[in-house]
């Protein structure tokens, strides 16, 4: 019902040849705020909110601002082909050896209450050859994707997703990918995504609570 009074005072606005500037930025907004309430409210894992303009330069087309980088690099080469505009973050060392310790890591501040999934593209490799993105052997080691406490394996070059929750009204969110003790000689990260899914179940405070206590 709230809904449907912001649209009709919106219409109403935009309707009339004699509105004032100031009202007719005004019902912009609050259309858009309404338009806002409602995608939170119906957003699901199939029909998720973007919330990406969170994550600062997440495609790295901006050097590495915004991002705290530990041994990596941004490179501008077409090898790693998920990356999206010229750039891409990434570590190599000669086939056959193990590239260090390495991260990427930015904090999310004030990210409000809710469900998410955190995206991007990535790859952790023994190259089979030179400019290879084919892994060598089995599934390399040490590399993960990760968003707070949760976090994901990453081998092959694919798009990952983190699922993780924010429990409390507003909570920072550190988001990155880390390399500890890797097996591979390739390490590619690119196009950081944030999208939220939906409120916060039982369920999600209980997993979230468990991984407090198992983390000591």
């Amino acid at each position: 019902r709230q809904r449907k009074s912001v649209l009709d005072a919106a219409k109403s606005v935009f309707d009339s040849e004699t509105a004032a500037m100031v009202d007719v930025l005004d019902a912009t907004s609050k259309l858009d705020a309404a338009l806002e309430t409602y995608m939170i409210a119906n957003a699901t894992e199939d029909n998720p909110l973007d919330r990406s303009h969170l994550i600062e330069n997440p495609s790295f087309e901006d050097y590495t601002n915004g991002w705290d980088v530990i041994s990596m690099s941004r490179q501008s080469n077409t090898v790693f082909t998920l990356k999206k505009g010229e750039n891409y973050l990434e570590k190599w060392a000669d086939r056959g050896k193990k590239i260090p310790n390495a991260s990427v890591s930015q904090v999310i501040k004030d990210l409000p209450k809710g469900r998410y999934q955190l995206i991007a593209s990535a790859l952790h490799i023994q190259q089979t050859g030179s400019g290879s993105t084919t892994n060598s052997g089995d599934p390399q080691t040490g590399a993960t994707l990760y968003a707070g406490m949760n976090e994901v394996p990453v081998t092959a070059m694919a798009q990952y997703t983190v699922n993780f929750s924010v429990v409390g009204e507003k909570e920072d969110v550190e988001i990155g990918l880390k390399a500890v003790n890797p097996t591979g000689n390739y390490l590619c990260v690119d196009n950081f995504r944030l999208q939220y899914v939906g409120e916060i179940s039982s369920v999600d405070c209980v997993e979230e609570m468990n991984q407090l206590i198992a983390q000591g």
